[in-house]
């Protein structure tokens, strides 16, 4: 599986080449107009007692909080307190890398659900290559089903570390377009195994500098951003949801400062819909066949055309979301979103051509034959080092991909078997 999807993630990162100056142009416009900061004014003071918060004093509203380790384990008094002033969930760190775990996060976890809040976790990551980022994901989704977390439960991908920066495999610098692919990969395997809900969590300062933003897509970002002002439209209510700074109460007898969050789509403070997702692909193998007419749109409602596709069209996917109301969307490398419906494609598998190259060598001695099953009696054997000029490339009901070659027989589009030549 891990060979397979590199050969993904290899066809993703050179389809982002393409487009990464542009969206980077557009993420760095959008934070040029706002990274204009304006101090909050300062929170009124804030009255303790009983180990219950009395008064929070927050500007502007807190929906939600998150906590870690560091934090203890607020008691369901102390919860049911916060949620009597207006914080409907909690996002509690689970995990970081692939060595380390929250050991207070079973009991944080009842706690917030026996005090009403919705609940989500998040992993810190520290990925800087493939085989990493795949690793941390199958740790966090370890985690995630230890504690029995439904699968319409939030993720959250914490994407701030310096670590995600620099390729420890080779030592290199990883571009902008490696740290989204790795970023959309994690989202990936959290997809895979059957959570449909992923947030990334990063800061301006990483988005503008090293994310790809149209690829993750702002209702799929948790923005922290301190010391700003919400003024009378929300600064980022375009985003899933703005960390705007810290909030203070009591927590086993002390003051204790924690992040405070306003959600403007429901990630973490509704809880997201439970979808039969039989009908949906809802992770990316990088292409989808289109079996009629489509088009993709500018929100994951599909609502605003954007780009028109025909039937027959192989159409390239970097990422899956789900919206609102619980739907999967495929994410377009420009950004735009495709409908996963089942029955209007066919997801072609991780590995196969999804172009038709001008010409191939064998790398190993590969048939032919007379249908596009590939069986039967095979028509010809091609020795390795051949070369071979398909003209066709066709898709079948499996999602495996197959050449027509000038005699109308057929060869697997298996990318493993050939050597492209240039």
């Amino acid at each position: 599986m891990k060979i397979k999807f590199s050969l993904l993630v290899i066809f993703i990162l050179a389809l982002f080449g393409a487009v990464e100056k542009a969206n980077a142009e557009e993420t760095t416009d959008f934070f040029q107009s706002i990274l204009v900061e304006t101090p909050v004014p300062p929170m009124d003071k804030i009255t303790y007692g009983n180990s219950l918060l009395e008064k929070l004093i927050a500007q502007p509203r807190t929906d939600f909080i998150d906590i870690s380790n560091w934090n203890g384990v607020p008691s369901v008094e102390e919860l049911e307190k916060l949620k009597s002033i207006g914080v409907k969930g909690v996002v509690i760190l689970l995990s970081q890398g692939t060595y380390w775990t929250n050991k207070s996060a079973s009991e944080q976890i009842a706690n917030a659900q026996k005090a009403g809040l919705v609940v989500s976790v998040y992993h810190y990551s520290m990925y800087s290559n493939i085989n990493d980022t795949i690793a941390e994901a199958e740790f966090f989704i370890k985690q995630v089903e230890s504690l029995d977390l439904p699968p319409n439960t939030t993720l959250v991908n914490d994407l701030e570390d310096n670590y995600l920066l620099v390729n420890d495999s080779n030592g290199q610098a990883n571009s902008r377009s490696e740290i989204t692919t790795h970023a959309l990969l994690f989202q990936n395997e959290l997809n895979k195994a059957g959570y449909p809900y992923i947030v990334h969590y990063t800061n301006p300062t990483f988005l503008l500098t090293h994310v790809t933003l149209p690829q993750i897509g702002r209702q799929n970002i948790w923005l922290a951003h301190y010391n700003l002002v919400q003024g009378q439209s929300p600064i980022y209510q375009d985003f899933a949801a703005w960390q705007w700074g810290q909030a203070a109460y009591f927590i086993a007898n002390r003051p204790v400062e924690v992040d405070a969050n306003l959600d403007y789509l429901g990630r973490f403070t509704q809880k997201n819909l439970l979808v039969d997702y039989s009908k949906n692909y809802t992770y990316s193998t990088g292409a989808v066949y289109l079996k009629k007419d489509m088009n993709s749109y500018l929100t994951d409602g599909l609502t605003n055309e954007f780009r028109s596709y025909s039937a027959g069209s192989i159409v390239s996917t970097v990422g899956v979301t789900t919206n609102q109301s619980g739907v999967p969307r495929f994410v377009l490398s420009d950004g735009s979103y495709l409908s996963t419906d089942k029955t209007e494609m066919i997801q072609i598998l991780a590995g196969y051509f999804i172009e038709l190259p001008k010409e191939l060598e064998v790398k190993e001695n590969v048939k032919s034959y007379n249908n596009t099953y590939l069986n039967g009696s095979s028509v010809k054997e091609y020795k390795k080092g051949t070369k071979l000029s398909p003209k066709k490339l066709s898709v079948e009901k499996d999602g495996k991909t197959v050449f027509e070659l000038p005699d109308e027989s057929f060869l697997s589009a298996e990318k493993v078997l050939y050597n492209e030549i240039d």
